[in-house]
């Protein structure tokens, strides 16, 4: 068995939901529900979802509507923390949506080079 060393062990991580790469993003973004608008920051993304800090965001099963850097994505609210909250996308945004996010991350902050900042699986930080 040439795969015996990998038996038994887990590839998808200690919670056993797999994940898609996430990217550091940190980009001002304004949120849209039924009843409310708000700006918020996606703290990080995925093809699949976002993770957004702020205050006053909605309660775990609203609709939401992301609006930034002439991208449109449309989403619910699947988890909330204290001041943050994930989305999971309707559907999964494309490679050309999360590079205009690039873009504009880039120009915001004075930089001419678009750059990706990726998280390792399961979230973990790479030492230092």
């Amino acid at each position: 068995m040439p795969h015996k060393r990998k038996f038994g062990r887990r590839v998808d991580g200690p919670t056993g939901r797999r994940r898609a790469q996430r990217e550091r993003l940190n980009l001002p973004v304004s949120l849209f529900t039924i009843d409310q608008s708000r700006v918020a920051v996606i703290a990080d993304i995925s093809s699949a979802g976002c993770r957004l800090h702020g205050f006053g965001l909605p309660d775990n099963g609203q609709d939401v509507l992301l609006n930034v850097a002439d991208v449109e994505l449309f989403g619910r609210i699947v988890w909330k923390g204290d001041a943050e909250r994930g989305v999971k996308f309707d559907q999964p945004i494309g490679d050309a949506e999360l590079r205009r996010l690039r873009v504009t991350l880039a120009k915001e902050a004075g930089h001419e080079e678009v750059r990706s900042n990726t998280i390792p699986p399961e979230g973990r930080r790479k030492p230092r």
